[in-house]
């Protein structure tokens, strides 16, 4: 059984968070001329320091490394796509959009089996 609180909305919760971030960045670097891997590693820097700063604004008296946490859940979702880019196994260009695809097939097909 899961730990507490990993539960089905929990996780899609996560999984939300990450597909927002890719629609959003696809939204705000879309626009330069930058190639995809470009885009996901400016997009990283920028994600850094807005959860941080935005979390430590909100004096929500979190650990940090709690924040670093959830920084980290996105950068290494993105840092993964820029190396499946490199290794060809997604496509320069259409990656964070195959991502959010993905992203929304597995939220409707995700289930969590709990031992009783």
């Amino acid at each position: 059984m899961p730990p507490s609180g990993f539960n089905k909305k929990a996780i899609n919760g996560l999984l939300e968070f990450v597909k927002g971030n890719y629609e959003i960045t696809l939204k705000k670097y879309g626009k330069l001329n930058l190639s995809e891997k470009a885009q996901l590693a400016s997009a990283i820097i920028d994600i850094e320091n807005n959860i941080n700063n935005t979390l430590i604004e909100l004096k929500l008296e979190l650990p940090e490394y709690a924040i670093k946490g959830l920084t980290n859940f996105i950068i290494e979702n993105y840092a993964d796509l820029i190396k499946e880019i490199q290794e060809g196994k997604k496509n320069e260009g259409y990656a964070m959009q195959a991502e959010i695809n993905d992203i929304s097939e597995y939220l409707i097909k995700f289930t969590i089996h709990e031992k009783k």
